[in-house]
């Protein structure tokens, strides 16, 4: 069935015809706009027609009557228009594909719409791509670009603007920039140049203490750093070590002792200001110190009650005061280490000539000038030293012709009589 269109004219404009021309001339005209209603040349305007089916094309609309075609393309022929490759069919707004225009319709459209498709250039940094596109808006024609943007990126003309044939969209990249922070690597596309808009821009927050490298105030490079700063006030303690003191016992046998009180540690308390920056310790400052407990030494006892003991010995009794295990090695004028010419050779410290009696002893230990009965020695007094002899050592002396071969521990006698009490070495170590 055929179309049918009527050209509109206005009410104004016949008032004025039937005022000048008359009536005949209003008969004329009507049996013309009758003629033009009938013609398939006109298509700026339709007029709808019972169960028809708008077909729109740009800025043309045609009403065909449907009950004589089965497919979209068959209606489409029927509104005289062709579909070009690029071109999309909508088919009550929804977008069909070009093998689907053949196909028989399940249901009759009430409306089909076809989309020229236009030449497009867009143009991306250095690089520019033509499109033919059917798209409407400058959003859709960059969708179907593939490159991929950011809402930071600069587009013009706007997403939003109808798309016109032979038009140049620019888009403008945004700046890439990485933001370290928190241990994470942002990566941003921005149109900012100061780093304090950048973060602003990327919601990333400084506190009162953190900082931004570059400076905030700073044009930003490829990569900013944030540094999350800390400060903490903590106290740590150390110990402090106690001493050891030595008093005399007189209830205390010699060369006994006994705690007289345990020592205990002291505790220093420092408080410290820590900075860390990312986590990472970067500072300390010493704010205070202070004792928080002072140490207790300790104090041995040693015992000054001196008895006078006696026993029987090979050599007959004797009386002591005061018995020291000690290390004995033996030696002779030739075997101490003196030149043979050298003055003092044979002699012992005190002067008196090496033979079997003297003895060698650290005057610590042993004053020279003591009495004294060496177990498997004999009577013997300290009358010599050595340079290696210290603390419980003695060298038993000898001439060289009857000097025999010592290493061995021994018992060690002090004979009476007693010395004065300041002449007693009371600890011996």
């Amino acid at each position: 069935m055929r179309a049918f269109f009527i050209m509109p004219i206005q009410v104004n404009m016949l008032r004025h015809l039937l005022t000048q021309f008359g009536w005949r001339v209003f008969i004329l005209l009507s049996i013309l706009v009758m003629l033009v209603a009938c013609s398939s040349d006109v298509t700026d305007q339709a007029v709808s027609v019972e169960d028809g089916i708008a077909v729109v094309s740009g800025q043309i609309t045609e009403v065909v009557v449907p009950d004589d075609y089965e497919t979209v393309s068959a209606i489409i022929n029927a509104a005289a228009f062709q579909v070009g490759a690029d071109d999309l069919v909508l088919v009550d707004d929804v977008p069909i594909a070009a093998t689907a225009l053949q196909a028989p319709l399940s249901a009759l459209p009430e409306r089909i719409e076809i989309r020229r498709a236009r030449t497009i250039n867009v143009a991306y940094g250095a690089d520019t791509l033509t499109l033919v596109t059917a798209a409407d808006t400058v959003a859709d024609v960059i969708a179907q670009s593939g490159i991929a943007i950011s809402d930071q990126d600069k587009v013009f003309p706007d997403r939003d603007v109808a798309l016109q044939p032979g038009m140049t969209i620019v888009v403008q990249p945004a700046d890439r920039v990485t933001v370290l922070v928190d241990g994470e690597e942002l990566s941003l596309a921005t149109s900012q140049t100061r780093v304090g808009a950048i973060l602003a821009e990327a919601n990333v927050h400084l506190t009162a203490m953190d900082y931004a490298i570059p400076h905030v105030t700073e044009l930003a490079g490829d990569v900013i750093e944030i540094v999350r700063v800390n400060e903490e006030v903590v106290t740590e303690s150390d110990p402090i070590s106690f001493e050891t003191l030595s008093q005399p016992d007189p209830e205390l046998p010699l060369d006994s002792t006994s705690v007289t009180q345990p020592g205990q540690l002291g505790w220093r308390t420092r408080q410290i200001k820590v900075r860390t920056e990312n986590g990472v310790e970067v500072a300390r400052e010493l704010t205070g110190e202070w004792i928080t407990q002072q140490p207790t030494p300790r104090i041995i006892g040693y015992g000054t009650n001196i008895v006078v003991q006696s026993e029987v010995t090979p050599d007959g009794p004797i009386e002591y005061w005061r018995k020291i295990n000690m290390y004995a090695t033996s030696y002779s004028p030739s075997r101490a280490g003196t030149p043979v010419d050298a003055p003092w050779f044979g002699l012992t410290r005190s002067g008196e000539k090496l033979v079997k009696g003297l003895v060698a002893v650290d005057p610590s230990v042993i004053p020279l000038g003591t009495l004294l009965y060496i177990e498997g020695y004999g009577f013997a007094k300290a009358s010599d030293t050595g340079g290696g002899i210290k603390g419980k050592w003695v060298d038993l002396g000898y001439e060289d012709h009857d000097w025999v071969s010592w290493r061995a521990y021994v018992d060690v006698y002090i004979l009476t009589p007693v010395p004065p009490a300041d002449q007693i070495v009371w600890v011996i170590r």
